[in-house]
């Protein structure tokens, strides 16, 4: 189950100039022993279009099965397909959304990352 938190960190991420001139964020995470990256990438042929996606730092190595990627509002709640999971190993997890100015999104993840506080990341 995805813990929900009532306190999040701001994140340092914003981009509220040109969508294009935005330049992709990484996360590092350890989740079950395994390393893992996240990267918000923007869309380059769809404005305000941004990719989250989730992947082993071991190029060799796949998300295992039970994984979820989960989006939240900068409330904390959930919008329409707002998740993406693992039925079994997969290489990525990856949603693709549609982000205004000023809006914020919360990441989470199951199983939840070693030390992780969920943050708000502002568009």
């Amino acid at each position: 189950m995805i813990q929900t938190h009532s306190t999040y960190l701001k994140s340092n991420f914003y981009c509220r100039d040109n969508h294009n001139t935005c330049n992709p964020l990484s996360r590092h995470f350890t989740i079950a022993g395994q390393k893992y990256e996240l990267r918000i990438i923007p869309n380059p042929l769809l404005n305000r279009v941004w990719r989250f996606e989730l992947q082993n730092l071991n190029p060799l190595a796949l998300i295992p099965g039970g994984f979820k990627l989960r989006l939240l509002t900068e409330i904390g709640q959930d919008f329409e397909d707002n998740f993406d999971y693992a039925d079994t190993a997969v290489a990525q997890l990856w949603l693709d959304v549609e982000i205004y100015p000023e809006e914020g999104i919360i990441v989470e993840f199951q199983p939840i990352p070693n030390n992780y506080i969920p943050e708000i990341f502002w568009f």
